[in-house]
């Protein structure tokens, strides 16, 4: 037989064996390099991973297509992956278990996709795991035990996403960090490790404290991508560098009032005081779905943790407002700290409106000629104490 048609037909026998070794993706390419197989699909309108997916393939670029999620074991057939790439998709879940069965994987990027949050403990299942890129995500959320399973890290990109508060123990846990923290050689001996958090909307009030120091003190092996960290708000550190805040004078909220029971004729302005010392100085918003608020108001002035200001009420006809002047620490957005109780004196129950700290009016209107009223202001899930409350009437003309 001929030689050359001797091998042709080993090589067909050999690929019917194997047909993985030639095949590919409709609507991608693959390719042979000196460090293995490659997928590449650009543009492939792809809306799920394939399923058929050569095995001997190392590297998967699926770029600028319609992926929406990461499912349970999308990559189970070809184990031997090193390098995934699933940039500017619209991945918006990914599932604890998607990595599965990537003990090789070496380097993933999920940039420009629509994360608002990533499943950490998925990377128990990629042990060797060097480079993680998330930039241009919707990331909100760090928690504690994030980089736990990424300990032989060398690069970390989460910039450009929607970062505000983050506390400095998710660093802490990272073995990267603690590695470096226990070494008694020389910093030569432990792997650098680039981390990306620039471009995040950082809200720089108390509870940032630690996650500033963290990175005002970082030295390497940590290296930063880009140092100059800024704040977003409050407003008035909007734009500031990390260093060149303080975050140092932090105090809870604490309530007292002036004067706990007052008398007045109906139709006559009454001005009831409640004060709140804390620090630093609060957003201020009021929401009630009872009732619509006449007359309300709000004066914010900057004042400092040692002084409280007298407040501006504003009247309505039979009715009187309560307003109180707060420089509370800054809450969640949403977040209520406080429970106001409004109704009359002897009344087993009384209308109930949660509240967030600072500057807040609330006005009583349509009060009842010669009626006892009562209003209270107690720290939410606890019952009011003394000097929270304060008693009024509406006497006849």
């Amino acid at each position: 037989m001929d030689p050359i048609c001797l091998i042709f037909l080993l090589l067909l026998a050999f690929h019917k064996i194997n047909p993985s070794v030639s095949s590919c993706i409709t609507g991608c390419s693959c390719s042979q390099d000196s460090f293995g197989r490659s997928l590449l699909c650009m543009s492939a309108l792809l809306r799920q991973i394939p399923a058929n997916i050569p095995q001997d393939i190392r590297r998967i670029r699926i770029e600028n297509s319609h992926l929406t999620e990461l499912p349970r074991g999308s990559f189970e057939n070809v184990s031997a992956l090193e390098y995934l790439w699933l940039n500017f998709n619209n991945i918006t879940v990914m599932h604890i278990k998607s990595l599965e069965y990537l003990p090789a994987l070496k380097e993933l990027r999920l940039q420009g996709n629509k994360l608002s949050s990533v499943p950490w403990t998925a990377f128990q299942d990629t042990p060797t795991l060097k480079i993680l890129d998330l930039k241009h995500n919707r990331l909100d959320v760090l928690p504690e035990h994030a980089l736990r399973y990424l300990p032989n890290l060398t690069y970390l990109d989460l910039s450009s996403n929607q970062l505000t508060i983050i506390s400095r123990d998710v660093f802490y846990n990272w073995p990267v960090y603690q590695r470096s923290q226990r070494t008694e050689g020389p910093l030569e001996a432990i792997s650098n490790a680039v981390l990306a958090l620039h471009d995040n909307p950082w809200i720089c009030d108390c509870r940032l404290r630690g996650f500033v120091q963290f990175i005002k003190s970082v030295g390497p092996p940590i290296i930063l991508m880009n140092s100059y960290l800024t704040c977003s708000g409050p407003k008035f550190r909007s734009g500031k560098f990390f260093h060149e805040v303080e975050l140092n004078s932090c105090t809870k909220p604490l309530t007292s009032a002036l004067d706990t029971n007052l008398t007045v004729p109906a139709g006559l302005n009454i001005t009831l005081t409640c004060f709140v010392r804390a620090s630093p100085s609060p957003a201020v918003w009021w929401t009630y779905a009872l009732k619509l608020l006449r007359a309300f108001n709000v004066t914010m002035e900057p004042i400092s943790e040692d002084t409280v200001r007298s407040p501006i009420a504003k009247q309505t006809v039979y009715g009187i407002t309560l307003e109180w002047f707060a420089a509370a620490a800054a809450a969640e957005p949403g977040e209520t700290w406080y429970t106001l109780l409004v109704g009359r004196y002897d009344a087993a129950q009384k209308d109930t409106i949660y509240i967030g700290p600072g500057v807040n009016t609330y006005s009583v209107t349509d009060l009842l000629p010669a009626t006892k009223y009562e209003v209270c202001v107690a720290v939410r899930n606890q019952a009011p104490r003394k000097g929270q409350c304060v008693v009024y009437a509406a006497l006849r003309d």
